[in-house]
């Protein structure tokens, strides 16, 4: 018997081997799915179709804006389009499903970090350290309790100033409002872990990117 694997529409036997692709990774699951964020253009109606050619003409080239670069590694996974919706200053959406308290790490106490909260930014905020700008009394501003936690998820207390042996640190909330917060790092270890509370659950604002973390607190 004669095979060949270019037959086109001639009669004969053709061979058609099984090809598995059950270790293939499709984007399959993510065409229902929207991303919420603000942006420095953009519809604020309904969801836009943003792939790799339209991303910087319909969204604003915003590379340390983490909504933009949620979007922008999602598309760099190979998904083909993302639905964006993009949200107001204020709007609540974003804060969906947010906690009252979370704890975040590697948390460098002596590096530095741009915080912005309620969209009030603040520059130069070093992790911990007494008598400075540091994430502690910067957050105290608005209502946010920020304690440094060592590996074993203990607070730390300060010795002459400095707190040594830092790896987490604890964001709590009491009041009743929202606040949107958002931590760059410019010279510090990334943050790279988010820890669930016991006590108030998970906080599905959450998002750590590349260059810092994205949350709310209400």
């Amino acid at each position: 018997m004669n095979t060949t694997k270019i037959l086109g529409e001639a009669v004969g036997i053709q061979r058609q081997d099984i090809i598995d692709r059950t270790e293939e990774q499709t984007a399959d699951g993510l065409t229902g799915a929207v991303i919420l964020g603000r942006f420095k253009r953009g519809r604020f109606d309904k969801p836009m179709d943003i792939y790799q050619g339209n991303i910087r003409g319909q969204l604003g080239y915003d590379p340390k804006n983490p909504d933009y670069i949620a979007v922008q590694d999602c598309l760099d996974t190979g998904v083909p389009s993302v639905q964006v919706l993009r949200l107001k200053d204020g709007d609540d959406a974003a804060c969906v499903g947010a906690t009252k308290k979370i704890t975040l790490g590697t948390i460098s106490s002596g590096g530095y970090y741009t915080v912005k909260i309620n969209n009030i930014r603040h520059e130069g905020v070093i992790g911990f350290r007494d008598g400075r700008d540091d994430l502690k009394s910067v957050f105290a501003q608005y209502g946010i309790e920020v304690k440094p936690l060592n590996s074993a998820f203990q607070e730390i207390i300060s010795n002459g100033g400095i707190y040594n042996e830092v790896e987490y640190a604890s964001f709590f909330h009491p009041a009743n409002n929202h606040v949107d917060v958002n931590i760059i790092t410019v010279d510090a270890s990334k943050i790279d872990e988010y820890i669930v509370d016991d006590t108030y659950g998970e906080n599905e604002t959450v998002l750590i990117n590349s260059i810092g973390v994205t949350f709310c607190l209400n």
